[in-house]
């Protein structure tokens, strides 16, 4: 028994890990190929789903189509970041949730955080999104209703400190909007780039808030921070286009992650990188050209 055991361990080492080995090798260059082929360069295949992915037909089904449904900065704003704490996994399924938080907040988002309180958890006692559930929501419309009663907007208190760069300012924030909170779970929700964490959500947000809305997938409401300082949203679809092109080394989501993609897309457009967001998300998800 001892010496099959030791046969097996052999043919398992030798011959079934080499093999699959193989496969996996065969099945990425397989996946590569036709993109060297076809495209001389990293910049002209980004370019290339940009040009096809980067229009309103897109946010048909994304997330983003919910904050458009308003028509003030103040409810788009708050929509958008509201929205943006709960977009992680299956499109499809954020869209629905975010749509039954915004339904029940009436018509103005922002409005209903301003005149919160705890007899109006009755309003969002049924909101939930996999890990995030009526709690998670009622402690963080609270803190929200601080942070507005103190600064009047999120832009206001992200452009509290002058003169410094997007990691301070996201750093300000997140210290701002979970000052004194007694719930342990929201701290998980508003990622700390400090611990390295990619912060997906905020930075989408950010995307929707800054970018122009010319193309139809962001909003362009704010105007005191500028195209070329985001950074880029890295999901998982992001991260495995940007290692299959090379653009880094690791799949693995962190700000460290975000900062070497952030910079290596300054290459292609300095003044608005992250415009490849959407070309890197549909390269990652298997979208075809």
């Amino acid at each position: 028994f001892k010496r099959l055991l030791q046969q097996i361990k052999f043919y398992r080492v030798h011959l079934y890990v080499p093999f699959f080995n193989f496969i996996a090798d065969i099945s990425i260059a397989w996946t590569i190929q036709p993109i060297d082929l076809k495209f001389k360069n990293v910049q002209t295949l980004l370019n290339a789903y940009d040009r096809k992915y980067r229009n309103k037909n897109f946010c048909t089904n994304d997330p983003v189509q919910i904050p458009m449904r308003y028509k003030t900065p103040l409810d788009r704003e708050i929509s958008a970041f509201l929205v943006s704490v709960i977009c992680w996994g299956n499109r499809k399924a954020i869209i629905q949730a975010a749509t039954r938080w915004m339904d029940a907040m009436g018509s103005s988002p922002y409005e209903f955080v301003q005149n919160y309180s705890a007899k109006d958890y009755t309003y969002v006692k049924s909101i939930y999104y996999r890990t995030f559930n009526s709690e998670d929501c009622h402690h963080l419309l609270l803190q929200l209703q601080k942070l507005l009663r103190q600064y009047a907007s999120i832009e206001a208190c992200f452009m509290k400190l002058p003169n410094c760069n997007l990691e301070e300012r996201i750093r300000f924030f997140r210290r701002t909007l979970l000052n004194k909170t007694t719930s342990v779970r929201l701290h998980h929700h508003i990622s700390n780039i400090d611990r390295n964490a990619a912060s997906k959500r905020l930075c989408l947000f950010l995307k929707w808030m800054v970018r122009s809305g010319e193309d139809g997938l962001d909003l362009g409401v704010w105007k005191n921070l500028k195209p070329f300082e985001l950074m880029i949203p890295m999901d998982v679809h992001v991260g495995k286009a940007a290692f299959d092109l090379n653009i880094i080394n690791s799949r693995t989501a962190n700000w460290k992650r975000v900062k070497e993609i952030s910079e290596r897309l300054t290459q292609f457009d300095p003044l608005d990188p992250i415009k490849y967001d959407t070309a890197l998300f549909c390269i990652g998800a298997g979208f075809t050209i």
